[in-house]
């Protein structure tokens, strides 16, 4: 290797080189292939502090891999290559330094890319033909609009002081500190929710039943829960019903539409709590149970849809946004359309209620329902939303307004028995914490998935199931490896992914695979992780070979 004195000479000027392949470029007289690949080559091997004779390969990963060892073979002798050259810190891995090098070359080359452009570019000659394709605009303002954009949300948002809200994240998991990216199966719980909880635990009595302080006081805390729930989704608290978590509010629905006759509509987007129940229905009372397609890119066929959602048709339930695909479902126009054919429709919000902001008055469906562990609420409680009452299915105590060897009369409420009044405390409570977040929280979330799709599409073999802007979540799969096998590798340095078939058969098997392993961060997850993520997504597989 060559002595320490001529390693540094020739670093400090491959760094003093950066800048000016900007101008460059900006005076190239033709801005042909033959012209722009030398400086796009030179661009990178600076950037890279490499020389060609480092180079075997003009693969991007494979350029990175050799300046990643480069860059550990400098610290050994001393040299830190972040001080020489910005360009050479913040990148730990192959797939972070060909991500940090990307964005650079969109600024200097002044051209943009999509995320599968930028994954269908793997080589130097690949990206100047891509560079020399592309009309020239004024991208480098566009860069530094969007940077700046950038930093105001990241300034906004403070996602390490929302972390110390959340005591869970602090652990570790085999030695390594818990990355939790299955919040679209359960969220982690804030220390808020903790604290309410076990406030009205620590002096319990019944609710709607006494006149004493401890009644009345968890009555209060109860029906201030409702309230508050109530506010959340933009309606009044008469409508709303704790009830166990979005399965059991489905199930309570499809008991009152027993005796209602007409078919029951459903799409193949739906999660089997919002399926089974009206397959089950319909199997039982032999009424018409219609599956509306999805497209092969997982979109709803809302041609389709709109042909199945005949008059007479007693209920359309759908999804507002799915659980595998993370695609939101546009039900500003799939609810008018079933309106106007006199048709209710009940919308699982499981997955919406966690990412988007939900105005059921303004929504206009008929019925909503959500699970609160979801939301960072305890497990068991959820709420069921009806516009118009619903007749009781469960009878018991706490719902009766008198009772007589004859008859028995019911006070407007679907709730018997004595509730989960801790839960509904602690499913507000995750609702207030979310209505305190800075209003950036859903730009940090959709960048979370968007830096993860970037990063993700370098692994061969990678395949996204369906397309478009994500909510919440994003499911996939690589050639050549069992879902079940790369998730337990995972779990093993502490980053936690669902995976299997998500509850969702019908949409797995549509998407023509069995399983996929599902992605789905949240507001307190960071861009660090996404990139643990697809770095030992992408080494995990070759280390078993």
């Amino acid at each position: 290797m060559e002595n320490r004195e001529v390693i540094l000479a020739r670093l400090h000027a491959a760094a003093q080189r950066l800048p000016q392949y900007e101008s460059e470029y900006q005076n190239l007289s033709q801005r042909d292939y033959d012209h722009v690949y030398p400086l796009v080559q030179g661009y990178i091997l600076d950037r890279f502090l490499l020389t060609e004779e480092m180079c075997a390969s003009e693969k991007l990963l494979d350029l990175a891999d050799v300046s990643l060892r480069y860059m550990l073979a400098l610290k050994r002798m001393g040299i830190d290559p972040g001080q020489i050259s910005r360009s050479c810190s913040g990148a730990s891995s192959v797939i972070s330094k060909k991500v940090l090098l990307m964005k650079a070359v969109q600024e200097i080359f002044h051209v943009s890319m999509t995320p599968a452009e930028f994954a269908e570019i793997s080589t130097v000659s690949e990206l100047a033909a891509f560079i020399c394709s592309q009309p020239q605009e004024n991208t480098a303002q566009k860069l530094v609009v969007q940077e700046k954009y950038t930093e105001e949300v990241a300034h906004s948002f403070d996602v390490w002081k929302i972390r110390q809200d959340f005591p869970a994240l602090s652990q570790t998991i085999h030695g390594h500190p818990l990355v939790y990216l299955d919040n679209a199966a359960t969220m982690q719980m804030p220390r808020h929710v903790m604290e309410a909880v076990q406030a009205v635990e620590l002096l319990r009595g019944n609710v709607h039943r006494g006149i004493h302080t401890l009644s009345s006081r968890c009555t209060d805390a109860y029906e201030q829960a409702r309230a508050v729930c109530a506010q959340f989704f933009g309606t009044e608290p008469g409508h709303i019903t704790f009830t166990s978590g979005t399965t059991d509010g489905i199930n309570r629905v499809a008991a009152a539409f027993t005796d209602r006759p007409g078919a029951i509509v459903v799409t193949e987007l739906e999660h089997h709590s919002n399926f089974v129940p009206w397959q089950q229905l319909c199997k039982k009372t032999g009424r018409e149970f219609r599956i509306c397609p999805i497209q092969p890119d997982g979109t709803l066929n809302l041609d389709a849809l709109e042909a199945v959602l005949t008059e007479g048709t007693a209920l359309l339930a759908i999804s507002q946004c799915s659980n595998v695909l993370g695609m939101a479902i546009p039900l500003e126009k799939i609810i008018p359309m079933a309106h106007s054919r006199g048709i209710p429709v009940l919308v699982d919000g499981a997955q919406g209620a966690c990412h988007m902001p939900v105005n059921l008055t303004a929504l206009d469906c008929d019925y909503y329902v959500c699970s609160g562990h979801k939301l960072g609420a305890p497990f068991g409680v959820g709420l069921l939303y009806c516009k118009q009452p619903l007749p009781p299915m469960v009878y018991g105590g706490g719902m009766v307004e008198r009772v007589t060897a004859e008859k028995t009369t019911f006070l407007p409420t679907l709730e018997a028995g004595t509730p989960n009044v801790s839960g509904a405390v602690g499913l507000a409570a995750a609702l207030e914490y979310r209505m305190q977040l800075p209003s950036s929280w859903q730009t940090h979330e959709a960048a979370l998935l968007r830096h993860a799709e970037t990063m993700l599409r370098e692994i061969p073999g990678i395949h996204f199931l369906g397309s478009g802007t994500r909510v919440g979540c994003l499911s996939f799969t690589v050639e050549g490896v069992d879902a079940f096998d790369l998730a337990a590798a995972l779990d093993q340095l502490g980053i936690m992914l669902r995976s299997g078939d998500h509850c969702a058969q019908i949409l797995h098997r549509k998407m023509g695979v069995p399983y996929s392993l599902r992605l789905s961060p949240t507001f307190y997850n960071t861009f660090e992780e996404m990139e643990l993520l697809a770095e030992a997504t992408y080494n995990l597989p070759r280390q078993s070979k």
